[in-house]
């Protein structure tokens, strides 16, 4: 028993690095899930059977078992809690439930596996590194052919702008590049301290991407991430300043180039947009003697053909008194087209319905949907559909799906490991402020403020893996007293 356990350590490494390369990959067979006709069901299987073996082999060799044991009565105990308060108004629909919420507190018992993994076999950190870098350059080479080949469906689709690559979720894809740079910047600069060129390299090729991208938060990302690693490594170094210069100039190359990139040219068409939009809010509004620039009115008729073009499935669910008190009475467009607002409103407003329960253990997936009439920009047309009011932040979408319990026990789990990372840092910061430390915090900051603004990390199969992959990684370097030598 002993000798098969620990021919199951020295795998781990292998295990580690096949799960973090499956993840593009398994994006990529998602992207043609529809073209090859592959079953719905496949691509989620695939890749929860990829987690159950990684921590079922975790577990088998782990010496401090019982935290698998803890972890495992604390989720019962939210799916117990979860379960009673969906049942209150009635169950819709238990799978589709089950499996959000297995999407969210996946990361859990990855982290767990991840921490264990390294502790086992410090070599996983080592494997955990490669299939990072390895990622980058797997989703650059796929960024790189859809272009090429003239397959890429464009970050933004309607407006044709932004390199996707062969992948679903524009969101998930800048958070995941966001993360994956900063590491590997660092890591180049381990490898090769204090000599330009490789950075230069590597700066172009992360840079690039982020710029190709074309979201907001992408070219944001990029004196971002230039300005902190040229400070940081400093700071913990003097002689890798050409290495932070290298990188600092390759950022402000980039944001220099704004004018040309996809996100500019994303922004010019947001603003039109814009204005046609609020054109045709005043042209709907003016029948009822609401002058052209007014923002608010208190005439019901008006409003009512206002929100019908964009709050229509709102006021269908909630009806125009309740819709037109959360708005305030707005004629303004990016209030009424505003996504973000429109689907936290509607969560808020079930939550109101169903009480106390739902705020303690979430909302059933199944009641964020409404069918509704769309009005469509792009096609100058109205759609049927059935508008789903799943919301676009990634912590909102954990306490609504999941109330407070799992908002806690996520946002804990972060909380923790950055507040352990941070003491370790002022407790000894000559020792732990090293630039593979540097990496994996920007990581983590990146983490946090894609999960803030964006649905992206936290409540997506494929981004479970690199959060977990990265409060490892930070929890590992932040304990090391050695960080700065381990994995060269």
């Amino acid at each position: 028993m002993q000798k098969s356990q620990d021919k199951l350590r020295s795998r781990l490494p292998l295990f580690t690095i096949l799960l973090l390369v499956l993840q593009p990959c398994l994006d990529v067979l998602g992207f043609g899930q529809t073209d090859l006709q592959l079953p719905d069901a496949l691509l989620p299987v695939l890749r929860f059977f990829c987690f159950l073996v990684f921590i079922l082999a975790v577990v088998i060799v782990s010496r401090r078992k019982k935290r698998f044991l803890l972890l495992a009565v604390v989720m019962l105990a939210y799916f117990a809690g979860h379960s009673w308060a969906i049942s209150r108004p009635g169950v819709l629909n238990l799978l589709e439930d089950i499996k959000e919420q297995l999407r969210a507190l996946m990361l859990l018992p990855l982290v767990l596996s991840f921490v264990c993994a390294i502790e086992e076999n410090p070599r996983v950190f080592l494997a955990l590194k490669r299939g990072l870098l390895a990622n980058l350059l797997l989703i650059g080479c796929v960024m790189l052919i859809s272009t090429l080949t003239g397959t890429d469906p464009h970050t933004y689709s309607g407006k044709q702008t932004g390199v996707l690559g062969w992948f679903l979720w524009p969101n998930g894809q800048c958070a995941i590049l966001c993360v994956l740079s900063v590491i590997a910047l660092t890591a180049v600069c381990v490898r090769f301290p204090g000599k330009p060129l490789p950075m230069l390299c590597a700066g172009l090729i992360c840079f690039g991407m982020l710029y190709s991208l074309g979201t907001r938060i992408s070219f944001a990302a990029i004196p971002a991430i230039g300005a902190a690693l040229f400070i940081c490594l400093l700071l913990s170094d003097r002689r890798l300043f050409p290495s932070a210069l290298s990188v600092l100039l390759i950022a402000l190359l980039f944001t220099a180039l704004y004018p040309l990139s996809p996100m500019a040219k994303s922004q010019e068409l947001t603003a039109q947009n814009a204005a046609v939009k609020q054109e045709r809010i005043a042209a709907a509004v003016a029948p009822y003697g609401v002058p052209a620039d007014a923002r608010r009115t208190d005439d019901p008729r008006a409003l009512a053909a206002a929100y019908r073009y964009g709050l229509q499935g709102l006021v269908d669910r909630f009806g125009l008194e309740t819709v037109r008190e959360q708005y305030d009475d707005s004629l303004d467009q990016s209030e009424i087209f505003g996504s973000r607002k429109m689907k936290i409103v509607f969560n808020e407003l079930l939550m109101q319905e169903n009480g106390v329960p739902s705020r303690l253990f979430g909302l059933e997936v199944s009641r964020m949907r409404q069918q509704t009439q769309f009005y469509d920009f792009y096609l100058d047309d109205w759609i049927d559909m059935d508008e789903v009011y799943s919301v676009e932040n990634d912590f909102h979408g954990l306490f609504f799906s999941g109330g407070l319990f799992l908002l806690i026990l996520i946002g804990g789990t972060l909380l923790y490991i950055g507040l352990q990372a941070l003491f370790v840092l002022i407790r000894d910061p000559k020792t732990v402020f090293r630039p593979e430390w540097v990496g994996f915090a920007g990581a983590f900051c990146f983490v946090l403020v894609t999960s803030v603004f964006t649905s992206a990390l936290l409540r997506q199969t494929n981004g479970l893996v690199y959060v977990a992959a990265v409060l490892a990684g930070l929890r590992h370097l932040s304990l090391s007293r050695s960080a700065n030598k381990v994995g060269r």
